[in-house]
């Protein structure tokens, strides 16, 4: 990325920003929505610095706002400002009216060709039909996939008994096999693998972005 930026100057860079109610979780630092935030915010200043200019589409699950890609930092302080409102709204349920699908429809209208695309937010539960539109933003564009993910992502829980909810239904999660821990885990594991190999498939690059660790040396190289 930091070599795409030497190399050719004035370049549009754009994050897609995912602040649905999926991203409003976490269990150890921040939740994935905040990581999210200041991994875009991370993304804007680097983008500024290098003389570049910086554009948003923030997706709510309900709507998506567009910010054009400019090089003013009067512009880039209101976009923060909108990531933070939204955050705050966030923590309220929302109804979820528009499919992501749309809002990639939407950022691959805005972003130019050959443009950088930043794609921040959780992509494992993502549909084909939603991956078959990442690909076409991937043949175009440089793309970079910031995939947020909890440390209950990463690690099993303490040995107990859960109770989980999910979509109104709940479950009794019991986690007394010593088996259990590697099958967890690797259930996370496999999903970013995946998405990895997604990502090599189509010339893009993945960052796998734990919520509670430093974002910037998670992004590098960049």
């Amino acid at each position: 990325f930091t070599k795409v930026y030497v190399e050719e100057k004035d370049r549009e860079v754009y994050v897609w920003l995912d602040l649905s109610q999926k991203m409003y979780f976490g269990t150890k630092g921040v939740l994935k929505s905040v990581a999210a935030a200041k991994t875009a915010a991370l993304i804007g200043w680097l983008s500024l610095s290098y003389k570049d200019r910086f554009g948003l589409a923030l997706y709510t699950g309900a709507q998506t706002y567009l910010f054009d890609a400019k090089r003013v930092q009067e512009h880039f302080l209101s976009v923060l400002k909108k990531i933070e409102n939204v955050s705050k709204e966030g923590l309220r349920t929302i109804k979820e009216t528009q499919p992501v699908q749309k809002s990639f429809q939407l950022l691959q209208k805005k972003a130019p060709r050959n443009a950088v695309i930043f794609l921040v937010g959780t992509f494992s539960s993502l549909a084909d039909k939603d991956l078959n539109l990442v690909s076409s933003l991937m043949q175009t564009n440089e793309v970079y996939m910031a995939d947020i993910y909890d440390s209950l992502e990463a690690f099993s829980p303490p040995p107990g008994e859960y109770l989980a909810e999910f979509e109104k239904q709940t479950a009794l999660i019991e986690n007394h096999d010593p088996k259990y821990e590697l099958t967890y885990e690797s259930y996370f594991e496999n999903k970013r693998r995946i998405l990895k190999d997604f990502c090599l498939k189509h010339n893009a690059h993945y960052r796998p972005i734990r919520s509670d660790l430093p974002i910037y040396q998670q992004l590098r190289p960049i």
